[in-house]
């Protein structure tokens, strides 16, 4: 894990608290993003935790270089995030929204999640991102949805980003229907990951 943050008590904090829980090992710490591509571990990095403290532009662009560099790694963006800033972190393709009020225990969490490849959006920002209106142009979403391809993809969506087996358990059918009606979604979606579905679902507003 990589975690550029200003403060070094909170660097301190998190690397303590990840490595001791066992949900990630810190391999790097800055305190700001600007010279994060100079330094880059040769090792596998699962997370990268961005602190929205330098310019959003900053931000977003170390967001869009490790997803270059690295497509498996997954990024964490942590801080006071407008709607409009926040849609364009997701457009980044970041895998995480957290507020900066979030709690140590709800960014060790939201670690744990987006390491896994899941996407998680604390309750702060998943509230302002879907209490803001749809942009004028922005595609309509699928209105067709049977029930069981609505209900695979709220949980999803869900605060909890339940995995396709606890999605499975929770409605009562296998692994394999769940990933049937994920394909079935991603083709509506026009995406090719869950990640990405989620992604969309959320810029064109639809309630998890």
């Amino acid at each position: 894990m990589v975690i550029v943050h200003t403060s070094e008590a909170m660097r301190l904090g998190l690397r303590v608290a990840m490595e001791r829980d066992g949900v990630a090992k810190v391999v790097l710490e800055l305190a700001e993003p600007k010279g994060l591509a100079k330094v880059w571990p040769d090792e596998t990095v699962q997370v990268v935790l961005l602190c929205l403290s330098a310019a959003m532009s900053l931000t977003l662009d170390a967001a869009r270089w490790v997803r270059h560099r690295s497509p498996g790694t997954a990024v964490l963006v942590l801080g006071d995030l407008t709607p409009a800033l926040a849609r364009q972190a997701l457009e980044a393709h970041v895998s995480g929204l957290l507020h900066s009020d979030a709690l140590l225990t709800e960014l060790v969490q939201s670690v744990s999640v987006t390491a896994q490849g899941g996407m998680h959006l604390n309750g702060l920002m998943r509230e302002q991102l879907l209490a803001k209106k749809q942009r004028p142009g922005a595609t309509a979403p699928p209105t067709d949805l049977p029930e069981m391809q609505l209900k695979v993809l709220r949980l999803l969506c869900h605060p909890k980003a339940y995995t396709r087996p606890q999605i499975a358990e929770a409605l009562g059918i296998s692994t394999r229907t769940v990933d049937d009606h994920l394909h079935a979604l991603f083709a509506k979606f026009d995406v090719r990951s869950s990640r990405a579905l989620v992604q969309k679902a959320i810029k064109l507003g639809l309630y998890p």
